[in-house]
C-alpha cells in the first residue's frame, strides 16, 4: 500500500523525535536519582538539552573520594577535587538546589575552605537547600576535630534547612543563632560551647530529632525546647550535667565512653554528676530511656528517673550504680539490664512491667520486688549471666509472677535444683547452668522445652501434651552411642507427655568405656518397651551417624520396635562420607532391616 505525501512526511517527523530530550526536567532529575552521584554529569552526553539538565538537579554532592580512587597521589587527588569544584560553582544553578552534601578525604587548607564556603554560602543565599551534610575530615588523626571553622552563614540565613548533619567541624563564635525550619540536627565530632549547642537547640522551634555524636567542648547540655521528640548522646566524653524541659521528648539514649583504667572498676565509664528539670512536666512524654557506659550516683538516679513518670522502656547497659531508686513505675512495661554493677539490693515496683531481662554484672545483684507488690505482670522473664541467683531467690522470684509465660536462664551458675512452678508457663530455656543437677517442672501449659548442659535428670514432669522438648547435652565423658543407649529409657520415661522430643549430645571428648565396669546391652530385657517408641513414635532423626556397633544397635532397636513410625532420616559424619564403600555397606544394612510399621521410609542425607 502507497503512502502520500503527507503521511510519509509525518512518519519521517516522528522518526526524527528525539525522546530524550523530550521528557520534563521532573522525570529527567528522577531518572538521575536513580544514579550514583558521581555518575550524574556523564548524562550531559545523552542529548544536547542533557548537555546543561543535570547542572538544574537539585541534589548536589562532591565527595573527595570519587578523585582518591583515581590517583593514587594525594596532591593530584586534591587538586582534580578543587577543579571540580570550581567548575560546579561557575556553571552549577543554586535556585532550586534542595540537598548539598561535601566530604573530603585529606586535610584542609586555605583553598578548600574558600571553595567550600563560597559553595554552602550558594546554596543558602541563593537557593531553598533544605538538606546540607559537610563532612571535612582528617583521616590522619580521626580523633581531632577541630581543624575546620563552620562558616556563619549556616548558623544566620538557612532560614529553609531542615536536615542538618556537620561532622569533623568547629563551631566557631556566632552573634546570630537561627534554624527556623530545622527538624533534624546531627554533630559527629564537632568542638562547640556550651553556649552554642544551648542556642542551636532554643533557636530550632521545629527540630524533632537531635544527636551528638563525639562531641566535645560542652559539659553541660541545655535543652529547653517544646517539640524535640528524639535525643541521642554518644560518647560525648565531657558532658557531666543536665538541663531539660522537653515535654514532648519520647526518647532519650544516652552513651557515654569505656575507659580502661586498671584496677579501678567504678570509674571506667562516663560519670553524670547532675540531671535538673525545669518542672514536673518537663520530660512527661519519655517512654525510652537507654543508659549505657555512664556512672550515676543515687541522687542523680533519683532525680533523672523521678522525672519520667511516662517511663515505658528502659535499657541499663554497662553501666554502675549504686541502686535503683524506689520509686514506683507505673507504666514501665520493659526493663532490660546488661552487664550493670549494683552495690546495693536491686528492686522494682512495676506493676505493669511485662519483659524483664537481666545478662550478666561483675557485682552481686539480686532482683526482687517489693514487698507486696509482686511483678503480677510479668509475661517474659531472663537472666542470662545472672550467677548469683540461687535455688531459692529463683524460687521467691518465680513465685511473684503470677502470669509468666516465657522463662530463660542461661549461665547462671548458682543453680543446683531447678523447680519450676507455674500454671501459665508456656516456654521455658535453661542453657549452661553448670551446677544443675536436677529439675523438677510443674507447668501443665508448657508446650516448649529446651535444656542445655551436661547430663540431669528431670525426676518430676507436668506438661502439656504438645510439649516440644530439646534436650542438648553436652558430656566430655561419654560417647554419643553410650549417652542414647543407656540413658534413653529413663528420658523418655520423664517426658512421656511431649509430642516432640528431641536429643542432641555433643562430645567434645571421647573416653574408653572399660567394658569390665559397664555392660552395654541394648536388648529387651535391659530396655523394656517403652509406651512411647511403640505407640506414638513417628519420626526420627540422626545426625553424625558414623555406624558403630551402639548406633546400628539402636538403629535396629528404633526399625523393629517402632509400630507407628513413619519416617527415619540419617545424615552421616563427614569421615564416613568419605569412605563410599563402608557408607553403602551400612546403607544396605540398614535398609534390609525389618521393620515394625509398614509405613516406615529410610532417607540418607
Amino acid at each position: 500500500m502507497e503512502l502520500d505525501d503527507g503521511e510519509a512526511n509525518r512518519e519521517d517527523q516522528v522518526a526524527e523525535v528525539d525522546r530524550i530530550s523530550a521528557l520534563p526536567d521532573h522525570l529527567a532529575h528522577h531518572i538521575m536519582s536513580l544514579l550514583p552521584a558521581k555518575d550524574i554529569t556523564k548524562t550531559s552526553v545523552l542529548s544536547k538539552r542533557w548537555e546543561h539538565l543535570w547542572l538544574t538537579y537539585p541534589v548536589v554532592e562532591f565527595d573527595e573520594i570519587w578523585f582518591y580512587a583515581m590517583q593514587d597521589s594525594a596532591t593530584l587527588c586534591r587538586t582534580m577535587f578543587l577543579q571540580y569544584l570550581r567548575q560546579s560553582l561557575s556553571r552549577r544553578e543554586f535556585d532550586h538546589m534542595q540537598k548539598l552534601r561535601i566530604s573530603t578525604v585529606f586535610p584542609h587548607n586555605y583553598d578548600l575552605n574558600h571553595l567550600v564556603n563560597r559553595c554552602v554560602a550558594s546554596a543558602i543565599l541563593r537557593g531553598k537547600v533544605q538538606q546540607l551534610h559537610l563532612r571535612i575530615k582528617n583521616p590522619f588523626n580521626p580523633l581531632v576535630c577541630d581543624h575546620y571553622v563552620l562558616p556563619r552563614v549556616i548558623f544566620s540565613s538557612a532560614f529553609s534547612l531542615v536536615t542538618l548533619i556537620l561532622e569533623d567541624s568547629q563551631c566557631g563564635v556566632y552573634n546570630k543563632i537561627s534554624f527556623p525550619s530545622l527538624k533534624n540536627l546531627t554533630l559527629r565530632c564537632v568542638h562547640v560551647s556550651n553556649r552554642v549547642i544551648y542556642k542551636m537547640i532554643s533557636n530550632s522551634p521545629q527540630v524533632e530529632t537531635l544527636r551528638l555524636e563525639f562531641c566535645h567542648g560542652f559539659d553541660t547540655l541545655k535543652v529547653f525546647n517544646p517539640i524535640l521528640r528524639c535525643l541521642v548522646l554518644i560518647g560525648c566524653k565531657e558532658l557531666v550535667a543536665f538541663e531539660m524541659d522537653a515535654p514532648r521528648l519520647n526518647y532519650f539514649r544516652c552513651n557515654g565512653i569505656r575507659r580502661v583504667l586498671r584496677g579501678n572498676p567504678d570509674n571506667d565509664c562516663s560519670e553524670i554528676s547532675e540531671f535538673k528539670v525545669s518542672n514536673a512536666r518537663s520530660l512527661s512524654s519519655l517512654a525510652t530511656l537507654v543508659l549505657s557506659f555512664v556512672k550515676l550516683n543515687n541522687e542523680t538516679f533519683r532525680s533523672m528517673l523521678s522525672s519520667f513518670p511516662n517511663l515505658e522502656n528502659m535499657e541499663l547497659l554497662c553501666s554502675i550504680f549504686l541502686k535503683i531508686p524506689s520509686i514506683i513505675f507505673g507504666k514501665l512495661k520493659f526493663v532490660e539490664m546488661q552487664n550493670c554493677h549494683f552495690n546495693e539490693l536491686v528492686e522494682f515496683s512495676a506493676p505493669n512491667l511485662k519483659t524483664l531481662v537481666h545478662k550478666g554484672g561483675q557485682r552481686r545483684c539480686i532482683l526482687r520486688h517489693f514487698v507486696g507488690m509482686g511483678f503480677r505482670s510479668l509475661k517474659t522473664l531472663s537472666l542470662v549471666g545472672y550467677f548469683s541467683l540461687t535455688d531459692e531467690s529463683l524460687r521467691e522470684l518465680l513465685s511473684s509472677c503470677i502470669v509468666l509465660e516465657d522463662l530463660n536462664m542461661k549461665s547462671c551458675g548458682m543453680l543446683e535444683h531447678l523447680k519450676v512452678t507455674s500454671s501459665t508457663l508456656k516456654n521455658l530455656i535453661v542453657h549452661s547452668c553448670p551446677s544443675l543437677v536436677d529439675g523438677e517442672i510443674q507447668a501443665p501449659n508448657l508446650v516448649f522445652f529446651q535444656y542445655v548442659g551436661k547430663q540431669a535428670q528431670f525426676s518430676s514432669i507436668n506438661v502439656s501434651p504438645d510439649l516440644d522438648a530439646e534436650l542438648h547435652f553436652e558430656n566430655p565423658y561419654y560417647d554419643i552411642g553410650y549417652l542414647q543407649l543407656i540413658e534413653l529409657k529413663k528420658l523418655l520415661r520423664n517426658f512421656n507427655q511431649a509430642r516432640v522430643l528431641t536429643i542432641v549430645s555433643n562430645c567434645t571428648e571421647f573416653q574408653e568405656i572399660n567394658e569390665e565396669d559397664i555392660e552395654i546391652d541394648f536388648s529387651l530385657d535391659e530396655l523394656d518397651l517403652h509406651d512411647c517408641i511403640q505407640q506414638h513414635l513417628t519420626e526420627v532423626k540422626l545426625e553424625n551417624f558414623d555406624g558403630c556397633d551402639e548406633q546400628m544397635e539402636l538403629v535396629t532397636y528404633l526399625l523393629q520396635k517402632s509400630q507407628l513410625l513413619k519416617s527415619l532420616f540419617i545424615s552421616f559424619s563427614e569421615e564416613l562420607t568419605k569412605a563410599p564403600t563402608a557408607l553403602a555397606g551400612f546403607v544396605s544394612q540398614i535398609i534390609n532391616y525389618p521393620k515394625a510399621s509398614h509405613f516406615a521410609h529410610i532417607s540418607f542425607i
